[in-house]
């Protein structure tokens, strides 16, 4: 005579929830940058900037110039331009 009742594994417990791994989704924060597109460099005077220190960019639109404004600890902004180098193709050889 076959008894099923024996071959159950002696390790379940039908009772017993096991734990199911939960997937977490991590916080994702995205840096970016802060400023926007300009057309000229006299609007990045006029342009508010955070009071926390942090650098805003304005790109000229026309692509001739990336301009950063940052507040300064004593309270004064600071206005930095940056210029691309275009690099002279001509190599002179001898």
């Amino acid at each position: 005579m076959f008894n099923s009742y024996n071959n159950q594994n002696p390790y379940f417990n039908p009772y017993f929830n096991t734990p199911q791994p939960q997937t977490t989704i991590p916080n994702m924060r995205f840096n970016s940058l802060q400023g926007k597109s300009i057309d000229n460099l006299e609007v990045v005077k006029a342009m508010d900037i955070p009071l926390d220190g942090s650098i805003s960019y304005f790109p000229l639109v026309d692509g001739s110039a990336i301009v950063t404004k940052q507040l300064q600890q004593d309270g004064t902004s600071k206005i930095t331009i940056y210029k691309p180098i275009e690099a002279d193709e001509a190599v002179t050889t001898k």
